[in-house]
C-alpha cells in the first residue's frame, strides 16, 4: 500500500496517506481474518458458555473440528468467510485510525516529518495510543461480527437476525 501512495521512491507519506495505506491493509487483513476471527469466536462462545451457568454440549474438541464442521455443513469457504463484510467494517477504519495516529502522534513527539531520531519510549506510547484509538473506533462493530460469526447456520437466533433487520438499529 505504501508503494501504491508513495509519489516517489523513498519518499515518506503523510499522515492522511498513512490512513489510506491503513484502510488498505485492513482491506486484506479482513480476507485473511475472516476465517479464523470465525473459529476462535465459536471456540470462545463454546468455553464461555461450558464456564457459565449456561449447561451447553461440547460441539467442537479443536480448531481443526470447527473448521471441518463448518467447512462440511455451512458451505464450505462460504461458511468460513461468514461475517467477511463485519469483519471488514472493523479492520478498514480500525487499521485506517492506527495507522494514521501512529504517524501523527510520531510527527508531534518528533516536532515535524522526519521522526527517525525518536527513542523507543516515544514509538511505544505511540503505537500503544494508536492501538488504543484502532479500538476504541472499532469496538461495537467488533463485538456485532462476533455474535454474527458464533450464530448457529442452521437455526439462525432471531434476535441475531431481527438487530438488523430493525428500521430504528
Amino acid at each position: 500500500m505504501e508503494a501504491l501512495l508513495r509519489s516517489e521512491p523513498d519518499a515518506l507519506l503523510t499522515v492522511n496517506q498513512q490512513v489510506a495505506a491503513g484502510a488498505g491493509a485492513g482491506f486484506a487483513i479482513a480476507i485473511l481474518a475472516t476465517p479464523t476471527e470465525l473459529i476462535k469466536c465459536r471456540m470462545q462462545a463454546q468455553s464461555a458458555l461450558a464456564d457459565g451457568a449456561v449447561t451447553a454440549e461440547v460441539k467442537y474438541n479443536s480448531l481443526l473440528d470447527v473448521t471441518k464442521q463448518v467447512w462440511r455443513s455451512e458451505g464450505g469457504a462460504r461458511g468460513l468467510f461468514k461475517g467477511l463484510f463485519p469483519t471488514m467494517t472493523c479492520e478498514v477504519p480500525g487499521n485506517a485510525a492506527m495507522f494514521g495516529v501512529y504517524e501523527a502522534l510520531k510527527q508531534h513527539f518528533a516536532g515535524g516529518t522526519d521522526t527517525s531520531g525518536l527513542g523507543h519510549g516515544s514509538l511505544i506510547i505511540a503505537e500503544g495510543l494508536a492501538g488504543g484509538a484502532s479500538w476504541a473506533s472499532v469496538y461495537p462493530t467488533d463485538v456485532i461480527k462476533s455474535v454474527i460469526q458464533i450464530d448457529d447456520y442452521k437455526n439462525p437466533n432471531i434476535r441475531v437476525r431481527s438487530m438488523f433487520l430493525k428500521k430504528d438499529c
